[in-house]
């Protein structure tokens, strides 16, 4: 209110132009104005006495501070007498040094709290001399400390340092500092994606690590940085230039990475939605096709297989060759969840053949999703064959979630053929690898395989398998009804009834029929229903 009141008194008193003018004190964009220039007395005089000199309306001096502050770093605007004149008259801006002055720009350019080492990246200076502008810049009160010793413009400040930045630095000084900070979040975000895998997930961990070795807490720490740094180009007119595209695609390729593997689906999506949505996305069908590849990945993951087949379709129209390799599979994967069990295998194999001989762990998850369709299409030696190989695959390159989910469905494999003693062999050893392993969902599958396997070939040793189905319930119960939920409450109602619990039996059946019927399970459906209607036979074994 007292910024406003400056700004209508230097009106006041300026020549009276013959443009009749909203009074200031009421009219909403003053007050907008003044917090754009920070509510500094100076400037705010100087903008209320030339606004009411030239007769300039709020709206448009507004709309010309606004267009300075909010449009993308490397789209260039037209400069307009209200931005100089803010500019020109911010004397404590004036007052800091020429270094501390170009630091204060620049880290308009990050959207949030920001650390040291990333400040130097902005800045392109040394660690040691960033330090003492910092400290100049706070003591002066244009910067405020954040935990995690970070920084930050004051709020107040921020409109003010982006005015600044466009007075100052050309397009092409400010797009180097932008590919700088992006670059450098790019590097650090790739390397802690990378070692996600390796420690498990946060409710595993119950050390304590430094912050450079631990990605979750620097994930968490910066999180709000490094989406607001990939939503910078979102609403932009032009595409980024090539030197920040190749670093902010970089950066929201791990960035999903991390928000996947922390089971953040909603922010993933919420991602890849924003790079569809830029210039960039338009010019470059390559990113389009991977944004729709993790859109139909995230889809699946959702139990949503129609609508991740329509996205991947579309991620294998606009990937290259390496890329759509990829988007094959992931394809063959969610037609094989919809029962198109030929089109699955058609785009598996295709897959298989455009993956680079290097490409190990994409050949061995190609070689999974093939044996799970031939399994699914009862071709049980060609699903044994792929199986193996890449069950040996994701051994030799240490990859133990992908052995693991190899060994779960050799479960199946030689259970179906009615080798018994190795399908134990490999339940055993696939719930060994989860052990070391934090992916509940393959758990449960793995659970439910062994269960079932040793319900059937083993009748005597229903406790152990009603054991492992009733794990296998508790971890699918923490998550929405899956079928997988119905097939484990039907394999155990199956080891009560040859426990001789009829009651308990029927009451799993029961429960595995309506969630089956939640989740269109019409097989599991029909099998609990076909227990429930006869339970005077009591069967041992699945559909």
């Amino acid at each position: 209110a007292e910024a406003v009141e400056l700004f209508a008194a230097a009106g006041g008193v300026a020549p009276a132009a013959r443009v009749r003018r909203a009074d200031p004190r009421t009219d909403p964009a003053v007050g907008e104005i003044v917090e754009v220039c920070g509510r500094q007395p100076r400037t705010v005089r100087a903008l209320g006495y030339r606004t009411a000199q030239h007769g300039w309306r709020h709206a448009d001096v507004l709309d010309a501070l606004r267009r300075a502050v909010q449009t993308p770093p490397h789209q260039r605007v037209a400069v307009s007498p209200a931005a100089r004149l803010v500019t020109e008259r911010d004397t404590a801006y004036r007052a800091l040094t020429r270094e501390a002055r170009r630091l204060y720009r620049l880290m308009s350019l990050a959207p949030a709290p920001v650390d040291r080492p990333a400040i130097a990246a902005l800045a392109g200076r040394h660690r040691e001399r960033v330090t003492a502008l910092l400290d100049e810049l706070a003591a002066a009160a244009f910067v405020v400390g954040a935990p995690g010793d970070r920084y930050e413009i004051r709020p107040l400040l921020a409109g003010n340092a982006r005015l600044h930045l466009r007075d100052a630095d050309p397009a092409r000084a400010r797009v180097a500092a932008q590919a700088r900070l992006t670059r450098h979040l790019a590097r650090r975000a790739e390397r802690h994606a990378a070692n996600l895998a390796v420690l498990g997930s946060p409710p595993d961990r119950e050390w304590s690590l430094p912050l450079d070795d631990d990605p979750y807490g620097w994930f968490d720490l910066h999180q709000e940085l490094l989406l607001a740094v990939v939503r910078v180009p979102a609403g932009a007119a032009e595409t980024l230039p090539r030197r920040v595209r190749r670093w902010w695609f970089r950066l929201a390729v791990a960035l999903c990475g991390w928000l996947a593997h922390v089971e953040r689906l909603d922010e993933w999506e919420q991602v890849c939605r924003t790079v569809l949505a830029t210039p960039t996305a338009d010019d470059r069908p390559e990113i389009a096709g991977w944004a729709h590849n993790e859109l139909g990945v995230l889809r699946r993951r959702r139990h949503d297989p129609q609508g991740a087949a329509a996205a991947l379709t579309l991620a294998v129209a606009e990937r290259g060759r390496r890329g759509t390799a990829q988007a094959r599979m992931n394809l063959g994967l969610a037609l094989l969840d919809l029962g198109q069990l030929d089109d699955a295998v058609e785009h598996l194999e295709l897959s298989r053949r455009h993956r680079s001989g290097a490409d190990r762990a994409g050949l061995a998850l190609t070689d999974l999703g093939l044996g799970a369709a031939q399994l699914a299409r009862g071709e049980l030696d060609t699903a044994h064959h792929h199986l193996v190989r890449a069950a040996n695959t994701f051994r030799s390159v240490g990859d133990a979630r992908g052995y693991a989910a190899a060994l779960t469905n050799l479960v199946l494999v030689h259970a179906a053929l009615g080798e018994h003693l190795d399908a134990a062999q490999a339940w055993r050893a696939a719930l060994r690898e989860y052990e070391s392993v934090s992916d509940p969902t393959s758990r449960a599958a793995a659970l439910l395989n062994a269960g079932a396997t040793l319900l059937t070939a083993a009748p005597g040793q229903a406790r152990a398998a009603y054991e492992l189905l009733a794990e296998g319930r508790r971890l699918r119960e923490e998550s929405r009804p899956t079928p997988g939920l119905a097939r484990t409450l039907l394999y155990l109602g199956d080891a009560a009834a040859a426990l001789g619990d009829r009651v308990e039996a029927r009451r799993h059946w029961a429960d595995a029929a309506a969630v089956a019927e939640e989740v269109g399970d019409a097989d599991g459906q029909a099998a609990a229903d076909s227990r429930l209607e006869d339970d005077s036979d009591l069967p041992v074994t699945g559909p």
